[in-house]
């Protein structure tokens, strides 16, 4: 039953935009991602596993894979994303990589980069599953660290804690009120938690006013009113509404 009603809000949700071949719609309920209907209250996964699904608490513990992850072995080039391969190289390390010609430098730096933008585009996934609550439990700092690991962990520490060193069961950043989970989702019940009283007013609602365009419209055809073109949105009847003297009769031959 809890499937019936998970297939029956998606078929809500797809008939905006639905067509009229019923494959369509298999296809889209095929390539969608719904949580288990069972409850539970630990469930393990990959952070891929979780992609398009949310948790009233998430906890990342293992941390520490490197930003570049396992090097592919071979390098490939594209003049464009959508274009064929024009160049592979065997992957060589940095010493070698300095020998190379300029055009493979670049090469295996490009192949560098999407690696690491891979790797930010899976930890924006593991942060953005959380609903009240995310936690990341990462590895303290070795006695001989220089400097910060080229890691998850270690990018979490130079973005929240100004990469000091992380010491063993030491809290390196805190945002919230971590026990949120004793409120009961009442947002005034939620701020006692946190020690606010409430002792300023509500904010009222934001007027938000925008800016006339500069420049006229940027994308389609410019538009014209009617009354624009006649001088404004007012027009005077004035003449229309001037006394007129008797009408004339025509002259006689």
């Amino acid at each position: 039953m809890s499937r019936v009603e998970q297939l029956a809000e998606k078929a809500y949700a797809y008939d905006p935009t639905a067509t009229l071949r019923a494959d369509d719609f298999v296809a889209y309920v095929e390539a969608t991602r719904v949580a288990d209907p069972i409850p539970a209250d630990v469930r393990v996964m990959t952070i891929h596993q979780a992609k398009g699904l949310q948790f009233d608490i998430v906890v990342l513990p293992e941390l520490e894979a490197d930003l570049v992850g396992q090097t592919e072995r071979v390098v490939t080039h594209r003049p464009e994303v959508t274009q064929g391969v024009d160049c592979v190289c065997r992957y060589a390390g940095a010493d070698i990589q300095q020998l190379l010609p300029a055009s493979f430098q670049q090469m295996f730096e490009a192949a560098t980069d999407r690696a690491v933008t891979e790797s930010l585009c899976v930890l924006y996934v593991a942060v953005t599953r959380a609903i009240h609550a995310w936690y990341a439990v990462i590895p303290p700092s070795s006695a001989s660290e220089r400097s910060l690991p080229r890691t998850q962990a270690g990018l979490l520490r130079a973005a929240l804690a100004d990469g000091g060193r992380a010491e063993p069961q030491a809290v390196l950043y805190q945002h919230g009120d971590p026990e949120w989970f004793r409120a009961g989702g009442d947002a005034s019940r939620r701020a006692d938690a946190a020690g606010v009283r409430g002792t300023e007013a509500e904010p009222g609602p934001v007027a938000i006013r925008l800016a006339p365009l500069a420049g006229g419209r940027r994308r389609g055809w410019e538009r014209a009113r009617p009354s624009g073109l006649e001088g404004g949105t007012s027009v005077s009847l004035q003449h229309l509404l001037a006394p007129h003297g008797p009408p004339a009769l025509p002259a006689a031959d």
